[in-house]
């Protein structure tokens, strides 16, 4: 067998930018009394907090291109 190029990330080195880019969306769609609730379930379903991260990157490219634009 021949040995990986690259070394495998840990679980938890995979999650974390993961949990950093759905901080938007959290803060966009829960409850503000509710937010720190569903950031730790989060760390608890991977899938969740993947569909979290993908809208957390796009609600920052939106605004990104808002302010690029000059949109209000």
């Amino acid at each position: 067998m021949r040995a990986c190029a690259t070394p495998l990330r840990s679980a938890r080195s995979t999650a974390a930018p993961l949990r950093g880019r759905s901080e938007a969306a959290v803060a966009a769609f829960v409850p503000a009394g509710k937010q720190d609730e569903i950031l730790m379930l989060l760390r608890l379903d991977r899938a969740l907090l993947e569909l979290f991260a993908v809208h957390g990157r796009n609600i920052t490219a939106y605004r990104t291109a808002k302010a690029k634009y000059g949109l209000s």
